[in-house]
Formats: structure tokens, sequence, C-alpha cells
């Protein structure tokens, strides 16, 4: 039997390879799509990061515990410069120019940012956010330090 990890990544890679594909299908949507494709893989690569550091073991099939989701800083601030440069590559306009500017307020902001992404709540499963899409709106949100409209 494989490596839950090693099944897991395959998992990332067909999203990305599939984003890819309908990126260069559907070119109304290549922006979004490749912007998605790129952030998956970074997530990609932070998820196999947090496997082979054995901080933590995964289930059996092969998803992280829920701890995990509060990783420590001391892990998370090597990659925020990276992921705040995928961001101004590959994001929309105003996403990339947030995370410009707060590449730019450097590693104490950073260390707010994700602090404060560390303390908020979950919403509970009953509210409105029925997708991985909602939460990580949400969590989008808590880095800009704004609610969503209608929310």
């Amino acid at each position: 039997m494989s490596d839950p990890a090693q099944l897991q990544a395959k998992q990332w890679d067909r999203r990305i390879e599939r984003a890819r594909e309908l990126a260069a299908e559907y070119p109304f949507a290549r922006e979004l799509l490749v912007f998605y494709s790129e952030l998956t893989a970074f997530q990609k690569d932070v998820y196999l990061d947090v496997q082979s550091s054995g901080a933590t073991a995964a289930g059996n099939d092969g998803v992280l515990p829920l701890e995990l989701e509060r990783l420590s800083l001391a892990f998370l601030m090597p990659r925020f410069p990276p992921f705040l440069s995928m961001l101004e590559r590959e994001g929309p306009a105003t996403l990339a120019g947030f995370a410009r500017a707060l590449a730019e307020r450097g590693p104490s902001a950073w260390t707010e940012v994700l602090a404060s992404v560390q303390r908020r709540n979950e919403p509970e499963p009953s509210s409105t956010c029925s997708s991985t899409a909602d939460l990580s709106v949400l969590r989008l949100e808590a880095i800009g330090g704004r609610a969503a409209p209608g929310r």
C-alpha cells in the first residue's frame, strides 16, 4: 500500500493539473484558474513540509489532524515571505496589492497577522460557510482585517 502522504500529494497534483488544463481551455477564467493552481501548489508544498517534519502524523487517510491548523509561528514564518511573493505574482490585483503592502511591513506585521488568524474562531458547522473555499475567504478576510460583504 502507498504512503498516505504520497497519495495526498497525488491528489494535490491532480487538482493543480486540472486547473491548468481548464485555464488553457477557458480563457475567460484563466486568471482565476492559474491563481488557484499556484495557490494549490503552495499548499501542497507546505503540506509536504508538515508531513516530513514529523511534528504530527496524518491519519490513515492522509488528512492532517485539525490541530495542525494551528501550526506554530516558528514553522509558518519562513514560509510567509514566499507565500506573499506568490500572492503578489499570481493573485488578482487587489490581493497582490495587499500582499505587497504586507511584505513591506516586515516580519513583525507578519507575526501579528499569523497570530490573529490562529486566534480567530472557526465558524460553526451550522454557519453559512459550506465549503473549503468559503473558509479560505474567511481566512483571507481575517488577514485583511475586513468583514465580507453581507456577513
